[in-house]
């Protein structure tokens, strides 16, 4: 999986939130959008920044440092619905594997 720097995250998290940048960047106590923005430049980010966006979102300091998100096609997916994709993925591989053994014993009955 490709790894997500910790300031992307971030942003993902602000929006999610429903907050707009430069709101959460007051909340913050940073005086301009611009100063919040370039954290979402950074691969990663400082502990004191993690640790009071966590506590202003209400998400775990490992949401932000990425433990608890994985990259996806067009964005993030939160830890839920990764478990539940691997679930459908391995009763895909069953499936497969199952039709795999009846194509071959009826193959084997000709």
């Amino acid at each position: 999986m490709a790894a997500i720097k910790q300031g992307q995250i971030l942003k993902y998290l602000i929006k999610e939130h429903g907050y707009k940048v430069e709101d959460f960047a007051a909340m913050m106590g940073y005086k301009a959008r611009e100063t919040l923005t370039r954290q979402f430049r950074h691969e990663r980010l400082r502990e004191d920044v993690i640790m009071k966006a966590a506590t202003l979102l209400g998400v775990s300091q490992s949401d932000i440092a990425g433990g608890n998100i994985v990259t996806k096609v067009n964005g993030l997916q939160k830890p839920d619905e990764v478990e539940r994709l691997r679930a459908e993925l391995e009763q895909a591989r069953q499936t497969i594997s199952d039709l795999s053994a009846a194509l071959r014993a009826l193959s084997e009955k000709n």
